[in-house]
């Protein structure tokens, strides 16, 4: 629970950088907040479970090499 509130709020911070960043994506404040809330919870939740996978194939393309 708690890495997902921190997922959230790095979410929504990460967001309005982005917009203030380029003017060209900004959606305001309250939709840049909006879509860093959702980028970081549905990000945060899938990487975890991406990464892990994706080192293993690594690992096992190396081990079929050798």
């Amino acid at each position: 629970m708690e890495q997902l509130l921190i997922n959230l709020v790095a979410g929504a911070l990460g967001g309005n950088a982005a917009g203030k960043a380029s003017s060209s994506f900004d959606l305001g404040t309250l939709g840049n907040t909006i879509a860093g809330l959702v980028g970081g919870g549905v990000l945060g939740q899938l990487v975890p479970i991406v990464l892990p996978a994706r080192a293993a194939i690594s690992v096992s393309a190396v081990s079929c090499r050798t």
